[in-house]
């Protein structure tokens, strides 16, 4: 909130100037200090994930499952991946619009996600092994008039499901930090592809690389290996 109202003082001062309400160069919104933010929440390492996706295989619901299998292999937001269907899966792509930003992927079916040896084509896979008719990718069953119906999850319903994995898979986060929320698996995919040597920034649909780099930056968790 204090780096918003920072950028917006200073706007609105250069208004005023434009405006002929005060006078040329007279801005003091420059002269005080940028704020600064310390980002807490911890980032996510591919060890942590996959000792959370093991708790969730055993312990969750299958719609959970594949969200976080979506969300790895894919990189995409958690709206992004609860408005997936199996329509949007047209010529070996699966085509997703981004609701934040607009932008149009298409993200091929035999993309392989190394870390975990799996390609979106298999996730897609388990996504219709549920044999429930379902338009979307990731789904819950429900009974209506007698049949087995698949509909949709609200992106609520992934958030508090992965919290809960989080916090019941035994993991323990550093005390200084917040534990990860679900769109924390964007910034691992980013980092995973990245080892793999494929363009992220287009993946993850950033239009300025900037955003990219702060996605594979994991905030000091993580050791660097010093190679002899």
């Amino acid at each position: 909130m204090a780096q918003s109202l920072h950028s917006v003082w200073i706007d609105l001062y250069k208004e005023a100037q434009n405006s002929g309400e005060v006078s040329a160069g007279y801005n003091p919104a420059l002269a005080t200090k940028q704020p600064r933010v310390r980002v807490t929440r911890a980032r996510l390492s591919l060890e942590q994930w996959q000792r959370m996706f093991e708790y969730a295989e055993a312990h969750s619901h299958a719609w959970i499952v594949n969200a976080m299998l979506l969300a790895l292999v894919t990189g995409q937001r958690r709206e992004d991946i609860s408005q997936m269907r199996f329509s949007d899966i047209r010529n070996g792509h699966l085509h997703v619009v981004q609701g934040k930003t607009g932008t149009r992927l298409a993200i091929p079916l035999a993309l392989r996600c190394d870390a975990i040896d799996m390609t979106l084509g298999d996730v897609v896979a388990r996504c219709r092994a549920t044999r429930v008719v379902s338009k979307f990718l990731v789904h819950r069953t429900n009974r209506i008039k007698g049949a087995i119906i698949g509909s949709q999850i609200h992106i609520n319903a992934l958030t508090k499901q992965f919290a809960r994995i989080r916090d019941l898979s035994g993991i323990s986060w550093a005390k200084d930090a917040t534990p990860p929320s679900f769109h924390e698996q964007r910034s691992l995919a980013g980092r995973v592809y990245h080892a793999q040597g494929i363009d992220t920034q287009i993946l993850l649909g950033h239009k300025h690389l900037r955003t990219t780099e702060e996605y594979r930056d994991n905030r000091g968790h993580e050791w660097l290996v010093v190679k002899v």
